[in-house]
């Protein structure tokens, strides 16, 4: 659970930073800034994704890796930092589509509650 931890928190720090500051934003419209929102929390995440599957689906009996340290610095060496990104376009278009429309909708909800609820 741990590092289910540590990668949500530093994924929703970067989500609601980026919300908040794009909506400070003079003309972002909101479902830009929510797209954005979706991106940096997945560009923030993705690498620790992709050495937590490294290590989940090694063999068990003879693993390539004795840590995630290790599966981290064999990615760099021999990938280079885009290996720690790899097959991410499906997710960042999906997040973007996503999350553009979540908080297009959570926004407007506040707005409607805002006038109507005083």
């Amino acid at each position: 659970w741990q590092p289910l931890v540590a990668r949500d928190t530093l994924g929703y720090s970067m989500y609601f930073t980026m919300f908040h500051h794009a909506r400070r934003l003079e003309g972002v419209p909101v479902w830009l800034a929510g797209g954005a929102s979706g991106l940096a929390f997945y560009m923030s995440t993705l690498p620790i994704d992709r050495i937590k599957t490294i290590m989940m689906t090694q063999d068990l009996r003879t693993p390539t890796h004795s840590s995630s340290l290790a599966a981290f610095g064999s990615v760099v060496q021999t990938q280079g930092v885009s290996g720690l990104y790899r097959g991410c376009l499906p997710t960042l278009l999906r997040t973007f589509v996503g999350q553009a429309v979540a908080l297009t909708v959570y926004d407007r909800a506040m707005s409607a509650l805002d006038d109507s609820w005083w």
